[in-house]
């Protein structure tokens, strides 16, 4: 087992090595059990430059979106499942973290909401259509300048994963909320069946662009450390595209000779099959802040 020096987030303890993968360390916290991805580069140059064009165009040095434009309709499904378990929220001013090219913004918007977004990522912003275009800007979490209590609920869809700092992001988060909004979070669960039977083959463990994997009881310490108590859970399936799940199984899973079932399957037309994925891997938790 190899050494490893790095304290873990959450309790202060000393991880462990878990697994190696894409190059990195992935080490587990055998007192609270968060899993990280031991990261040591200069993380605003990495978001700078990992968030381009190749993460949402199918790069398979990203392991990410095989073709973000096309998986619009399933994106706007899965949007819909979280948004739904907000219905009973006062409409208000919603932010979405992460909100890539607006998609959850608009379908918000629909809703009746008074949506907006924010995405590091200024390939995806240039995306956005020309209706959201006010709507939506280029920044990270701890640029935004939104006045404190001015956002009754604020989205982060598959974004606390991806962050370097979460209590820190997530007390900004707070900040901006009213006394009675809502934060709604989705990400990995690492303690589900599919994680434990897939081990490093299991998708959500992608460095570098995943540095934290959470548990219910992980994700539940860290909200509470940022002022939040957790009000509802519930897994969530998902809806993808075949071509989408080829290329997750030859980047994310690391099954690199699925590039070739992925082309055979593209050539044949079949890409755009639609697929329900019942996991039970996802994880939804809505949360208030601590008054």
């Amino acid at each position: 087992m190899r050494n490893t020096t790095l304290q873990c987030y959450l309790c202060g303890g000393h991880m462990r090595f878990f697994i190696h993968k894409h190059g990195y360390d992935i080490v587990l916290c055998p007192m609270c059990k968060l899993i990280a991805t031991d990261f040591r580069k200069p993380y605003r140059r990495f978001i700078d430059t990992f968030y381009g064009k190749q993460y949402f165009t199918g790069g398979d040095e990203c392991g990410a979106y095989e073709n973000y434009e096309e998986d619009k309709q399933f994106i706007l499904r899965n949007t819909r499942i979280v948004l739904g378990a907000l219905d009973g929220a006062k409409r208000g001013k919603l932010l979405d973290v992460g909100c890539a090219m607006g998609y959850l913004v608009d379908e918000a918007v629909s809703r009746g909401w008074d949506a907006y977004g924010i995405d590091p990522s200024t390939y995806a912003i240039s995306r956005v259509s020309k209706t959201l275009k006010q709507r939506v800007k280029t920044a990270t979490i701890d640029e935004i300048s939104y006045p404190r209590k001015s956002f009754q609920c604020v989205t982060m869809l598959d974004v606390v994963e991806h962050l370097k700092d979460p209590r820190r992001d997530l007390d900004k988060i707070r900040s901006i909320l009213t006394d009675d909004g809502e934060l709604a979070i989705t990400t990995g669960d690492c303690e589900s069946w599919l994680a434990r039977l897939l081990g490093r083959h299991w998708t959500f463990y992608n460095p570098p662009q995943h540095l934290f994997f959470y548990s219910k009881s992980s994700l539940t310490r860290l909200l509470h450390e940022a002022g939040f108590t957790p009000v509802r859970w519930f897994g969530m399936g998902k809806w993808v595209r075949l071509g989408y799940v080829l290329h997750l199984a030859a980047t994310t899973m690391d099954f690199p000779w699925m590039l070739k079932v992925e082309e055979a399957v593209r050539r044949m037309g079949f890409v755009h099959i639609p697929l329900y994925l019942p996991l039970g891997d996802n994880m939804v938790v809505v949360a208030k802040k601590e008054i």
